[in-house]
């Protein structure tokens, strides 16, 4: 794998990551409040 290829994957799954965590959160402050 080439560096840039490894970078972008890097920085997907990171995003990916901070995404899903950011959607869990709001999901169970919405479980929380409701």
């Amino acid at each position: 794998m080439s560096t840039p290829s490894a970078i972008a994957f890097y920085g997907a799954c990171i995003g990916g990551g901070i995404g899903a965590g950011m959607l869990l959160e709001v999901w169970i402050n919405n479980k929380i409040k409701g």
